[in-house]
């Protein structure tokens, strides 16, 4: 973990740039828990923050765009094929 990045953070330094943060890894690593941190830190300073684990995220985005899923799992269509 780099911990300058997290200090970064949490200083607001994304809101002011207009950029958005994603946290991935496995689970159990702590991820929620420093998305919250930093985003409780961030409030502090005036801004406001949207926390959304990726389920949620990828559900309403499906809802907005009206996607619907492929009939096939994905793990089927990709890779493609090399037939």
């Amino acid at each position: 973990m780099n911990r300058a990045l997290i200090h970064e953070l949490a200083t607001g330094a994304l809101h002011r740039a207009a950029e958005d943060a994603l946290f991935l890894g496995p689970p159990g690593t702590g991820k929620s828990h420093l998305a919250q941190a930093i985003g409780r830190a961030v409030i502090q300073q005036g801004y406001r923050v949207i926390y959304r684990e990726a389920h949620t995220l990828l559900e309403e985005t499906r809802r907005r765009a009206r996607w619907t899923a492929p009939a096939k799992p994905i793990s089927r269509i990709w890779p493609p094929s090399r037939s």
